[in-house]
């Protein structure tokens, strides 16, 4: 954001001063993320795929299971952040077979993130097989 402060003293002179300020949400807050769309696929209707990230660890759900894992943020000059996954698990519970499809698909996804962004309540994360898109509710 371009910000711009001015100051009027009593007899009329008045100055002002400019700068650019850059408000940045980070990844690591209490924030539970409602994932909108996978690649071009929104989200089926009737499921919530869940995600919260928090002191090297993240946990979800994704429609039928609950999944956790850990993960690592670094910053990237640009703004953006590499991001990296590992050790994800789930509790493998078997549904319905459109909300298991969507469930691996996910997972696949999440797994394979290597950047994300926060660009105010959304947040973007990128996979080589597309990328993960969610809100805050």
């Amino acid at each position: 954001y371009q910000v711009t402060v001015i100051v009027t003293d009593a007899s009329g002179q008045s100055s002002s001063a400019t700068m650019a300020v850059s408000i940045g949400a980070r990844m690591d807050t209490p924030i539970v993320w409602m994932l909108s769309q996978m690649g071009a696929q929104p989200v089926l209707p009737g499921t919530a795929i869940t995600l919260q990230f928090q002191g090297g660890q993240f946990a979800g759900f994704a429609g039928c299971n609950s999944y956790q894992g850990s993960y690592t943020v670094t910053a990237n000059p640009d703004g953006s952040n590499a991001v990296a996954i590992t050790g994800m698990t789930n509790t493998a519970m078997s549904c319905p077979a459109d909300i298991m499809q969507q469930e691996q698909t996910y997972l696949s996804m999440l797994s394979a993130v290597m950047a994300g962004q926060i660009q105010g309540s959304t947040l973007n994360l990128n996979s080589p097989q597309g990328m993960l898109t969610y809100h805050q509710p």
